[in-house]
């Protein structure tokens, strides 16, 4: 890979290379945490903030600019504890 103009660039688009998907957690929402659908993901919170609940029920909160991998974590529970919708983008490679 090379990089241009502060860009990287290759031979492969980097839209066929990674997946993208974005989840939207409204204000007070919480979603149960499912470990495969974080599977060989790389999660940043785009926006609002992300509360991890554990299984023993110890809580974790990470804000706007956080790098999280969530895969094979002995978490319970995913919620937005804040007044702004949370988003959150996991990003994967393609197989």
């Amino acid at each position: 890979m090379a990089w241009s103009g502060g860009r990287p660039t290759s031979e492969r688009s980097r839209s066929s290379a990674f997946r993208v998907r974005a989840m939207r957690l409204s204000t007070r929402d919480e979603r149960r945490y499912d470990s495969a659908e974080w599977k060989d993901s790389l999660v940043i919170v785009q926006q609002g903030s992300l509360e991890l609940e554990t299984t023993r029920g110890v809580c974790h909160t990470y804000r706007t600019g956080s790098v999280l991998c969530l895969a094979e974590l002995p978490l319970q529970l995913l919620r937005n504890p804040g007044s702004l919708q949370t988003v959150l983008l996991a990003i994967s490679r393609r197989h």
